[in-house]
């Protein structure tokens, strides 16, 4: 069955208009359909010049191919030990875990909900004088939400240890007037079906570094060495983004200024609604560093001092409602994988913060009016009241991916 947005309203769907159809369309009737051709390189080369010129890009399969990537162009083993945040969806180092590297997990800070810079500093200090500093720092802009860059980059310098910073959820989210994901020695962003920018599935490795951004390409194709026999010194990946797909993202990124107003007002109409009530308030703009989020999803926090109504229960119920929640990211070093068996800094604003929020349906195509119906929705719920239940409804679960 078929459930429209005015029967079911999801949380975050794409928007793929008439010139993606198009530009579909005519790449097909071309057969460049695989892993190689024009706009595969041309996606590329309009990403880095859009973003941050003199860039170099490189278009994978997906957001954690490109953190595959990233390790590989570090070399990460091992036992290899990296510094990452906590407050993140898995895919931030999953790849790292393959590998074989142990993950610390850093706290949020209040501010900006992303890695607290004092305490990463504190543990690279503590490390230097131990002689064992992490191969890699791994920075997560959660939410679309930028950490504070400025702090966090000099501090990896000042350490000399290589920055990686997980853009996922940040394409369109500046810092100090910067797109973020380009101020580490790698960024990386993903295409999912539900990002700022969708291919349907596909990624994007990032560097100003020219030297990284040749070898990424090279292991993303195989890791085949060039020339007209089929040589391999070492083992690569079949990463490419296909063409098709490159497509899509060229007409794409050319609506990102659109796409980042559109998630603006969504946010800003909850942002207004919910501030006439005590105990609710919306993911905070960073008051000590200068920012833009990209609003890629619209995140509530409710205070649990003020409402008795527990996240599962208000989730059920809203879905009950016709409107779709879902929970923010469970810490990493509360997760079954890791806790108890990797070491964590701090770990209690994180833990917090996810304890009390949830996210909005943000999809690009919610007007106003279908909005005014979920924060109705959510406000009857939170002080006790009845909502009537839709009787065709989407059958209920956590979505399987970001």
């Amino acid at each position: 069955m078929s459930v429209h947005l005015h029967d079911y309203i999801p949380l975050c769907t794409p928007v793929i208009g008439e010139e993606e159809r198009l530009i579909v369309s005519e790449t097909m009737k071309t057969d460049w359909i695989t892993t190689v051709g024009p706009n595969n390189n041309a996606f590329e080369q309009e990403f880095s010049a859009a973003l941050c010129p003199g860039s170099f890009s490189v278009a994978v399969n997906s957001g954690t191919a490109a953190l595959h990537l990233a390790f590989r162009l570090f070399d990460v083993k091992p036992n290899d030990e990296i510094l990452c945040s906590s407050f993140t969806f898995i895919a931030s180092i999953s790849s790292a875990v393959y590998m074989g590297a142990i993950p610390t997990f850093i706290d949020s800070e209040a501010d900006s909900w992303n890695m607290d810079p004092e305490l990463l500093a504190a543990e690279l200090e503590k490390r230097k004088r131990a002689n064992r500093l992490p191969k890699l720092v791994v920075l997560t802009h959660v939410y679309g939400q930028s950490a504070d860059l400025t702090k966090i980059v000099k501090i990896c310098e000042n350490y000399r240890v290589p920055l990686i910073e997980d853009a996922a959820e940040a394409l369109g989210t500046t810092n100090n007037g910067k797109q973020v994901g380009f101020s580490g020695t790698v960024g990386v962003f993903s295409f999912n079906g539900n990002k700022m920018l969708t291919t349907g599935g596909g990624g994007m490795l990032c560097t100003r570094d020219k030297t990284l951004a040749e070898r990424a390409q090279y292991l993303a194709f195989q890791a085949k060495v060039p020339g007209l026999d089929y040589i391999h010194e070492e083992l690569g990946y079949n990463f490419k983004l296909s063409n098709v797909l490159a497509a899509i993202g060229r007409v794409q990124l050319t609506k990102l200024t659109e796409i980042a107003k559109v998630k603006a007002d969504i946010y800003q109409r909850y942002q207004v609604a919910f501030s006439k009530t005590p105990g609710l308030s919306m993911m905070p703009a960073p008051k000590n560093f200068k920012s833009t989020s990209s609003n890629w999803l619209s995140v509530l926090r409710i205070s649990s001092e003020h409402f008795s109504v527990s996240r599962h229960e208000l989730i059920h119920r809203m879905h009950e409602a016709g409107v779709q929640l879902r929970a923010t990211w469970k810490p990493m070093h509360t997760q079954p994988i890791f806790q108890g068996k990797c070491y964590t800094i701090g770990g209690e604003v994180c833990e917090a913060i996810f304890e009390e929020t949830l996210c909005l349906p943000s999809s690009l195509s919610l007007d106003a009016d279908t909005q005014q119906r979920v924060i109705d929705s959510l406000l009857k719920i939170l002080h006790g009241k009845e909502v009537s239940k839709k009787t065709h409804l989407p059958v209920y679960h956590f979505p399987y991916h970001e």
